[in-house]
């Protein structure tokens, strides 16, 4: 799955979406859920967001549950990052590399792949 695969892709690689309107595409898999959404102009993949724990979805090796290090060994300081305190987590986002992790004790509780704007 990357930026820019077209719908026939995404449909050949991960199968049939679930039935939903949260997303353009949304697949549950066990604890895992991935989204996908399409830019309207090309219809093609603009962003891909993955929660929950799954070792099969990663980005250079980074999944949900890897540690802040795991994360900064291999992607750097983060370009840019927020804490939230009443909810506890922390955001770290790398635009250079469209990539963002959301953190919750400590452990990479989000990631998405996409043109990040922030």
């Amino acid at each position: 799955m990357a930026l820019g695969n077209s719908r026939s892709v995404v449909l050949a690689t991960l199968g049939k979406p679930d039935p939903t309107k949260e997303t353009d595409y949304t697949y549950t898999r066990g604890a895992c859920k991935i989204f996908i959404n399409f830019d309207d102009k090309t219809d093609l993949v603009e962003s891909i967001i993955v929660i929950g724990v799954s070792p099969k979805y990663t980005v250079r090796g980074v999944t949900s549950g890897s540690t802040k290090a795991e994360v900064r060994k291999v992607f750097g300081a983060p370009e840019r990052s927020y804490s939230y305190k009443k909810s506890g987590v922390d955001c770290w986002y790398y635009p250079s590399r469209n990539i963002s992790f959301s953190f919750k004790g400590g452990k990479v509780a989000s990631f998405s792949v996409c043109e990040c704007r922030y």
